[in-house]
Order: structure tokens, then sequence, then C-alpha cells
């Protein structure tokens, strides 16, 4: 499910708790829930039309459009994002952190959103099974999660860090070839 919460119920300052009721419930649509992580990362369209979700064991990404709460698949050209994890969408310029060995990839979508045109991908030993981003002026900060050394008998690198890439440098990302 994805439960929205209105802008004007955040501005109240009442103590106590509100039930949300779920705003799109995924039964019956396009997402099929398998074993592992299912949804994660959610971005609205550059036309503010609809959200993109990205579905972590599948690699699908899926739009919800605001109006109709219609669940479809966004047109990806036969790829995949595996693993994708926290999304950050910047004019029609959409990065998904995924757990490949490249783990940002970049991607351009249409305004609606309900077509992505892969770009490239970037990484770099610094990123350790990175999570999440966000842009800082000219910089995206990259969660390090190190969630593969985080099981029993893992030994992840002390202190747990955010790494820095210059947009600059995710703007060059290395092209994607057939069948990555």
């Amino acid at each position: 499910m994805v439960y929205r919460i209105p802008a004007a119920q955040t501005r109240h300052r009442a103590s106590g708790t509100t039930r949300l009721r779920p705003f799109v419930r995924f039964g019956g649509t396009p997402l099929q829930y398998g074993a592992g992580f299912n949804v994660n990362g959610i971005v609205v369209t550059p036309d503010k039309t609809a959200l993109v979700v990205v579905q972590t064991n599948t690699g699908r990404l899926l739009r919800i459009d605001l109006a109709t709460r219609r669940v479809t698949g966004v047109g990806m050209h036969g790829r995949r994002l595996l693993g994708g994890d926290g999304m950050l969408l910047q004019r029609r310029t959409l990065y998904v952190v995924s757990g490949a060995k490249r783990p940002i990839v970049k991607l351009v979508t249409s305004s609606a959103g309900r077509h992505v045109r892969f770009v490239g991908f970037a990484g770099g030993r610094s990123l350790k099974d990175p999570t999440t981003l966000a842009r800082a002026g000219r910089r995206l900060l990259v969660v390090n999660s190190q969630f593969s050394e985080r099981t029993p008998g893992g030994h992840p690198d002390l202190p747990f860090t955010v790494s820095v890439v210059a947009t600059s440098a995710a703007l060059r990302v290395e092209p994607l070839r057939k069948g990555r």
C-alpha cells in the first residue's frame, strides 16, 4: 500500500494518533509481490501527475496516477533495476540507487513518467551497499548501508559513511551496454 498525508494535516499541532487510509492498494495491479523487498524508492513525476516507485526484487518501475490511483508499469525497454532502492528526480533525470556493481543508475524519464531511457551508471570504491541519495548543490550524497556486512559474522567498515559524487561526474557516467 501507499499512504498519502495531505499537507494541511501536517500543519495541525494537535496531539494524538490519526488513522491513515491507504491511498493505493497494490492488489490486482501489475505489481506482483515476491520474496524480499518489494516497493522501495518513490518520486513525483516532472509533470506532478504521478508517483514512480521501484520494485526492488523485480527491478521494475511502476507509475501511480495521482488522479485515478491506477498502477501501471513504466516502459523500460526490457531493462531492469534489480536491487533498486532510493531514487532522486532532478527535472527529467532520474537517479536510482541499485545493488549492482555500478550502483547509481542514471535515466531520463518522460514528463509523465510513462517511459524511461537508460543513460548510464556511476560507481566507485567508496560506495558500499548504498541505499539512497540526495542532492546538495552540485553533489549527490549517497548513504552507504553496508547491508551485506551487517549480517552475523559480517565486518562493516566503521564509521558508516555518506559518499559524495559530483553531479558533473554523475552526468558523465559510463554508457550502458546491451545485456547489463
